[in-house]
């Protein structure tokens, strides 16, 4: 029987690599932007109001997304239309 041993660190930094990479096109699509903070830490703000502080460990979202963003209508009575 063959097997073979993995490092953990390595496959979470592989995983790291491809979430800050799908990240990054987000940021350069237009539909967030990263924020460096005061104490070095890295936030990402999504267009949609979202906030997630990239940790050693981990991902935390901060603040979750706006009801509403982008082209939806702040008023859902405002936008019905007429139908006659």
């Amino acid at each position: 029987m063959s097997t073979t041993a993995t490092d953990p660190t390595e496959e979470l930094s592989d995983a790291r690599r491809r979430v800050e990479a799908w990240c990054q096109s987000l940021v350069d699509a237009g539909d967030a932007h990263w924020r460096v903070r005061d104490d070095g830490r890295t936030e990402l703000h999504m267009a949609s109001g979202e906030t997630f502080l990239f940790g050693d460990s981990g991902v935390t979202r901060l603040k979750p997304a706006s009801r509403h963003f982008g082209n939806e209508p702040s008023d859902p009575i405002r936008s019905t239309r007429s139908t006659s």
